[in-house]
């Protein structure tokens, strides 16, 4: 089968997601192209994430300029490729693809992975949600499949699109981490608690330097492993926190293997890959009460859902007061990771909605 990708959230989850479905369906001996943008948090090894028989396509869909002329760009690439599936990632890559396919007129099976969509966000307000909302209910004059990544996901895509046909795959990750419970530890002179991602609204790092704040003098590291907003950046900075800036994966699985927290303080997500990865390197999670992260975490069970700062920097001294209580919670989550999020299980489910048709 010939599969095109459109990628226009080329950083964090959405390019891990992206680059581990379109590597599977090459290697498994499909035709794969990948079309792609550009961000300023975009790995600037972008291309190493796809396996080499992989065709790269970079078209601009940042710029205003670009915004409008990929359209006409992908439509461009549609009509040479004709592909049979088309697999469109992020909100925007959803809605330029599908109006790209409509112009094109190609009968290709379409499928839409928003990783979190566009009107999930918390800090905007109704007007502009209800924008969102109509963009994809114009796009929606393509026929194609929304494919959820967690059922809070599913939720809100039915509630505001009702008609639409909507499956759920939760997220997973690669093989390469499969080992990362026994990446290359050291012992850290203080107890380090992670963050990884890009610092920005959604990712709440204010919140995160408060609680770094709270738990100042108790010879506990606070570490974002990321990037980002300047102001937000600073902000962190300021208050305590490491800020590693972008690294690469294996320096990632290096702070997560010398972790002994994992400290999210998301005020919204889709299904946070970083959570996976953590509970596949047996970091206990604390995390806040919010959409995606408890369709991972069960309170108590599989980690720590908390409401507020002064509820995680309790919940976070508890935990580091008592090794039995981290081991075991830690051990129920990696249980439940290599269950229920592994690389097999999503490429698996994947082709049989992908193949189906």
């Amino acid at each position: 089968m010939k599969y095109l990708h459109i990628i226009e959230a080329t950083a964090t989850g959405t390019l891990s997601m992206a680059s581990l479905l379109a590597n599977a369906q090459q290697l498994q001996g499909n035709d794969v192209k990948v079309v792609y943008s550009l961000r300023p948090e975009t790995p600037e090894d972008i291309e190493e994430f796809f396996v080499s028989d992989i065709k790269k396509i970079m078209i601009d869909m940042s710029s205003p300029k670009g915004k409008l002329l990929s359209i006409f760009s992908i439509k461009k690439v549609l009509d040479s490729y004709c592909p049979d599936v088309i697999v469109m990632h992020s909100s925007f890559a959803g809605f330029i693809g599908r109006l790209a396919v409509f112009l094109s007129r190609k009968k290709s099976n379409c499928y839409y992975i928003p990783h979190c969509i566009s009107f999930m966000r918390k800090d905007i307000g109704n007007l502009k949600k209800g924008i969102f909302v109509a963009l994809e209910r114009i796009a929606s004059i393509k026929k194609c499949t929304y494919i959820a990544c967690s059922n809070s996901e599913l939720e809100e895509i039915k509630s505001k699109i009702p008609n639409c046909e909507c499956l759920v795959v939760e997220n997973a990750v690669s093989d390469s981490f499969s080992d990362i419970k026994n990446s290359t530890k050291k012992v850290p002179e203080k107890k380090s608690i992670v963050s990884i991602g890009q610092i920005r609204t959604q990712k709440n790092p204010k919140l995160f330097a408060e609680i770094c704040k709270n738990l100042k003098g108790r010879n506990i590291e606070f570490i974002w492993v990321g990037d980002g907003d300047e102001d937000l950046k600073s902000h962190l900075i300021g208050n305590g926190v490491v800020v590693t800036g972008w690294v690469s994966p294996e320096e990632v699985k290096k702070h997560l293997a010398n972790a002994k927290i994992y400290l999210s303080t998301s005020s919204w997500e889709g299904l946070p890959v970083s959570l996976i990865e953590a509970s596949y390197a047996d970091v206990v999670i604390v995390a806040t009460n919010c959409p995606g992260n408890t369709d991972i975490v069960t309170d108590g069970h599989t980690g720590y859902l908390y409401k507020d700062a002064g509820e995680a920097a309790k919940r976070i001294l508890a935990l580091l007061a008592s090794d039995e209580t981290m081991e075991k919670i830690a051990k129920q989550a990696r249980e439940c990771a290599l269950s229920r999020f592994s690389y097999e299980g999503y490429v698996r489910k994947m082709t049989e909605i992908m193949e189906s048709n």
